[in-house]
């Protein structure tokens, strides 16, 4: 059930999912305004999703800079591990750091 529900949600979450919706809905619909403004949205979502610079624009506002401030020669009292496993020592009395 949780296989069925993830691949509906990730086909939910693709745009191109939209795109269709909109001309399917335009293409079946027979009020004339229902079908411009379906047409219409799916080419706007087309041209939305697959602008490249705006893409990079959208991306780079959504995503951080990385640290600058830190100094190469201070001493920091706690480090984030990107992955690996860690466990104390207890008779060198300092955390060992493992390969993942």
């Amino acid at each position: 059930m949780f296989y069925f529900f993830s691949r509906v949600f990730a086909m939910m979450a693709s745009p191109m999912f939209y795109v269709l919706l909109f001309c399917g809905v335009a293409i079946f619909t027979k009020c004339p305004r229902y079908k411009y403004r379906c047409a219409f949205i799916a080419l706007l979502l087309v041209l939305l999703t697959t602008n490249r610079p705006l893409y990079d624009i959208v991306f780079n506002e959504w995503t951080k800079n990385e640290i600058y401030n830190l100094s190469p020669g201070r001493t920091y009292e706690y480090a984030i591990l990107p992955g690996g496993f860690s466990e104390y020592d207890s008779v060198r009395k300092r955390v060992e750091y493992n390969d993942a």
